[in-house]
């Protein structure tokens, strides 16, 4: 079946206000929008309790992400390593 891109609206929204300050939100911005992910609308307080609601309800869900509560709480889905860069396994 192969492998499906998914990233909240939320996510991109919030790298749309960090790129205004930061070049790596910039980069990260760039770099979704020319893989052209399938973008999805999560429900939860916050960005990561939704993201971390969402892996819970999907078992086919794996999440690339360096946010410490998000690796915390679902840490099997989880499919990264390192503190400051990303590098999915």
């Amino acid at each position: 079946m192969g492998l499906q891109i998914l990233v909240p609206n939320q996510v991109i929204k919030e790298l749309e206000n960090l790129s205004k300050k930061k070049a790596e939100a910039k980069l990260a911005l760039k770099f979704l929008r020319s893989n052209r992910p399938k973008l999805i609308d999560l429900k939860g307080k916050t960005v990561d309790k939704a993201i971390i609601n969402y892996a819970n309800a999907h078992k086919d869900v794996v999440i690339a992400t360096l946010d410490r509560e998000i690796k915390n709480k679902v840490p099997s889905k989880v499919v990264i390593r390192g503190k400051k860069k990303l590098e999915i396994l």
